[in-house]
């Protein structure tokens, strides 16, 4: 019990002083307030990088679905 406490902790630390969370910090935002965007009423920090993910995502499933109907013998009759 004791090794997996100092494990995690020894993981929340480096965490803590990765490169992009200081840089969050020297932007203004406090270790609260860095998960808030939604509450502050910031909704394009969230929306913004989430439609072109979506989007990818999307392409990648219809690309696979294509594909599998190509090349899979048993769709090719459909």
């Amino acid at each position: 019990m004791g090794g997996a406490i100092k494990t995690y902790r020894a993981v929340l630390i480096q965490i803590r002083e990765a490169p992009y969370i200081e840089a969050a910090r020297s932007c203004g935002a406090s270790s609260a307030n860095s998960n808030g965007a939604l509450y502050e009423g910031l909704y394009y920090w969230v929306l913004e990088p989430a439609v072109p993910l979506m989007f990818a995502g999307l392409a990648f499933a219809l690309l696979g679905f294509a594909l599998d109907r190509i090349l899979n013998p048993t769709l090719r009759g459909l």
